[in-house]
């Protein structure tokens, strides 16, 4: 995946926010770097995001973010534990 922000054009690759990590999170329109770290502290504590609206859990994510967010990003049903291979 390029550096670059994701775009509008580039729906057809949804980031799974209980699976990126950090680094992948910054690419996401409105999520900067600390905001990325926050989201995957976040996850390790609490466990996966049920929606993306639960992004809102997170502190310094509010409503307009998630609803841009929606074009960009899914939260997979599997927990977390599952990827990591509890």
């Amino acid at each position: 995946m390029p550096r670059d922000r994701l775009n509008r054009r580039s729906t057809a690759h949804l980031i799974d926010v209980n699976t990126a990590g950090a680094a992948t999170l910054h690419l996401l329109p409105g999520i900067g770097a600390k905001l990325a770290q926050r989201v995957t502290e976040y996850r390790t504590r609490h466990g996966s995001f049920e929606s993306i609206e639960r992004l809102q859990d997170v502190r310094g994510i509010g409503l307009r973010t998630v609803q841009h967010l929606r074009l960009f990003a899914t939260a997979s049903a599997r927990p977390v534990s599952d990827f990591a291979g509890h």
